[in-house]
């Protein structure tokens, strides 16, 4: 797992939808934005509201690996 540092915490502050991806056990990928993203004190977990997560809960389940992306556009990087 990756910390953020205090930047990349106040650049992720400002994000307002966070693509989220998942695949199912075939390999059949879904990409949903996330409105509702918390990133933890610890600041390597991050909470997500689970609302209308029908397909990406059944590929989770299936295949439990997932990612989410977000970028700073100042500096043109991006996190995943």
């Amino acid at each position: 797992m990756v910390k953020l540092s205090n930047e990349m915490k106040e650049d992720f502050a400002k994000m307002r939808i966070f693509p989220f991806a998942t695949a199912s056990i075939n390999g059949e990928p879904n990409v949903i934005p996330i409105g509702f993203c918390k990133l933890q004190d610890d600041r390597e977990t991050i909470w997500i509201a689970d609302n209308y997560f029908y397909k990406t809960r059944h590929n989770i389940e299936e295949n439990p690996r997932g990612q989410s992306m977000y970028g700073d556009r100042r500096s043109r990087a991006a996190i995943r």
